[in-house]
């Protein structure tokens, strides 16, 4: 492994940790000083979990959860109950056996020590170099605990943690060929957020039928322990909820994506959201609901085109663009990309990394993969909004008058990652020999 190369990849890091450092100066203290204000996110699972186990009649949008959480939190904090469904409180449910205080600090420190511990298999799993490896899972634990994303996870309370942690050893233990394990991962993963439902596709083009079937197997047995402790009717009125939520509403999920993208302090938090801005609303709620569906189905087909000429075996680093490709994609296409979910581009950050290290990319793609990566940074120290430099969070509210977006971000890595990916592939189709040889000669 080329020293320079890893000198780069440290330089990169301690930028962006240092801007980290910079962009939340007061947010430790703040988390210290505020103790009253956190985990709001948190309280929505903790409140609405309660409720279960005290049997509330309907947890979704009901009088009764209104009342039930307004007393739970002493008038404090006057929520609706937690929109998901039951399989997610079950999940959840270990940090709903104490009191709210203590229930967040274990969910904040428990998914941190995942987080980095999945950080740390990923990064020696694709970096194959024990010292590269060390010093590159460490600066990112480091980096992660300043950049946007993780600021919001922590101090909201929120799963984006969890859900790296299950999304990398999906990955992880399907390179190893666990497929049950993989399946079990990825059930817990689509559970804890619906996108993740996209990675079928990328164990269905690879015809890991294991996969296909032990993730519906295990989405099953959650659904009916939750149905078993909570009774089954919470189904029913998870679907009328839903059902309200999607005409009641004329289709919440793009309505309210469309309104609230118009406010003088919102950014681009969907799809749908993005290309309302772009087009300056001069585009019918209809319109924007068929070019989203026209968008998303050109895409995958255009991924499963990919995934079929990569094949299966095409080496780990590949494997990992490739699984980023589907997982970006589906962050860009869920209804709402909120930032503590944006910690999840970790992934692909950590694969280009290992790409740049490893030498798998030529001279000419290699440069600009640095530049890629230093965009990354800049997206998490911007993506958040909590306690940051007034100068930063004024660009977080106003950039998108200069017709640009965290959501264009998220495009742009979802692009970038595919044509890394075609660009790589080709490369090991025609020149992986004269690679190999040319790293022999390095060591």
């Amino acid at each position: 492994m080329s020293l320079r190369k890893l000198l780069a990849v440290t330089i990169l890091l301690s930028v962006l940790l240092g801007a980290g450092i910079y962009s939340f100066p007061g947010y430790v203290k703040y988390i210290r000083d505020n103790q009253e204000n956190l985990g709001y996110d948190f309280f929505y699972i903790y409140s609405t979990i309660r409720a279960l186990n005290d049997g509330c009649p309907n947890i979704y949008e009901s009088a009764e959860i209104h009342e039930f959480v307004n007393k739970l939190s002493n008038g404090k904090w006057s929520i609706i109950g937690d929109r998901h469904a039951p399989p997610y409180f079950v999940l959840c449910m270990p940090f709903a056996f104490f009191s709210f205080t203590t229930g967040y600090h274990l969910i904040v420190i428990s998914s941190f020590i995942m987080y980095v511990i999945a950080v740390t298999v990923l990064v020696f799993y694709l970096i194959e170099d024990r010292r590269a490896s060390a010093l590159t899972a460490i600066m990112i634990a480091v980096y992660t605990l300043f950049c946007s994303t993780g600021v919001d996870n922590i101090f909201l309370g929120q799963v984006g943690f969890i859900l790296t942690f299950l999304l990398i050893m999906t990955f992880y233990f399907g390179e190893r060929e666990r497929w049950w394990l993989c399946g079990f991962f990825l059930a817990l993963a689509i559970i804890i957020k619906m996108h993740p439902l996209l990675l079928l596709f990328y164990y269905g083009i690879r015809r890991n039928y294991r996969v296909l079937v032990s993730c519906p197997a295990f989405l099953l047995l959650f659904s009916l322990l939750s149905g078993v402790l909570w009774g089954f009717q919470r189904y029913a009125q998870y679907v009328v909820y839903l059902s309200h939520d999607l005409a009641g509403r004329k289709s919440y999920v793009y309505a309210y994506a469309y309104t609230m993208e118009q406010s003088a302090d919102w950014h681009p938090e969907s799809l749908i959201g993005w290309l309302a801005s772009a087009f300056r609303y001069n585009i019918s709620l209809t319109e924007l609901k068929i070019l989203y569906v026209v968008l998303f189905v050109l895409l995958l087909y255009v991924m499963l085109r990919i995934s079929q000429e990569a094949g299966v075996k095409s080496g780990r680093r590949i494997n990992a663009l490739e699984f980023s490709m589907y997982m970006m994609a589906s962050l860009v296409f869920t209804p709402f990309s909120f930032s503590h979910s944006h910690i999840i581009v970790m992934i692909p950050f950590i694969t280009f990394i290992a790409l740049y290290l490893r030498g798998e990319l030529s001279g000419k793609a290699a440069a600009p993969l640095l530049g890629i990566l230093s965009f990354m940074g800049v997206f998490w120290i911007l993506d958040g909004n909590l306690r940051t430099r007034d100068w930063i969070l004024d660009l977080h509210y106003r950039y998108k008058y200069l017709g640009f977006s965290l959501y264009s971000l998220l495009l742009i890595y979802l692009f970038t990652i595919m044509l890394f990916f075609i660009h790589s592939k080709k490369r090991n189709d025609v020149g992986a020999p004269a690679v190999k040889k040319h790293h022999e000669s390095k060591q």
